[in-house]
């Protein structure tokens, strides 16, 4: 599963993986929806329900289905492995926190870990100035240093994120070590990473809003704002 989000993620142009998975429409797809459905995705993607919502969803429900959502997909994570990790969790892990009288503090340890992870996902891809391109026009090394973002984390959460921030050089490089991911960021040549987005807590802030990709003007964007540009085109 996480070879195939290094090798789609961005890419419109193929149907093994999902191009972004906290992003679900381009303007074109969204515009194009009746105006209910229209309504619907914006209750469904506000950042509050989206976000306390999506890290339980996708590990308590999509990595447990022995299924895939969509037939005829590359299979994301193997049956053998969503099996063996649900028994573990409801099997063994819970009942014996229950045993011992902590059910209540993991079960709060792992929704807020499965809901960090998902904000920390969205933060490494979504920005502003994103990258989504057709098949034709996606390239590994733009997708990792374009679509790829360095998260500005305070030192003490370096402890937690364990370099992860550094996403650029996981994704073009997936098999170098967290730990070894910020040497390889503050070693390189002078230059080397110039065009990598560096996303502060006000760009984190704008992130959590960005709800569809915008072919116009190839960035992320609000359903208000790619509405609002649809409507007035309509206007004029």
């Amino acid at each position: 599963g996480h070879q195939l989000h290094h090798a789609n993620v961005g890419n419109l142009g193929q149907d093994d993986y999902d191009w972004g998975e906290t992003v679900f429409h381009t303007s074109s797809q969204f515009v194009a929806m009746p105006a209910w459905k229209q309504q619907l995705w914006r209750a469904l993607r506000h950042p509050l329900p989206f976000f306390s919502l999506a890290g339980v969803l996708t590990w308590y429900f999509k990595m447990r289905l022995p299924f895939e959502l969509r037939p005829g997909r590359k299979a994301a994570y193997r049956f053998t492995d969503k099996l063996l990790s649900a028994l573990l969790v409801f099997g063994v892990r819970y009942p014996a926190a229950h045993a011992c009288g902590i059910f209540s503090l993991v079960l709060l340890g792992d929704y807020l870990a499965m809901t960090m992870g998902v904000l920390l996902f969205h933060w490494q891809h979504v920005y502003d100035h994103g990258y989504v391109r057709g098949s034709a026009e996606w390239k590994l090394r733009e997708a990792a240093m374009h679509g790829s973002s360095l998260a500005v984390v305070p030192t003490w959460l370096k402890y937690f994120t364990l370099g992860i921030e550094y996403h650029h050089i996981h994704h073009f490089r997936m098999r170098i070590p967290g730990y070894m991911l910020r040497e390889v960021h503050e070693g390189a040549p002078s230059g080397a990473f110039d065009d990598v987005t560096v996303l502060d807590a006000k760009g984190m802030w704008r992130s959590l809003h960005l709800q569809v990709w915008d072919e116009a003007t190839q960035r992320y964007a609000t359903f208000d704002e790619v509405l609002k540009r649809s409507e007035a085109a309509k206007a004029a």
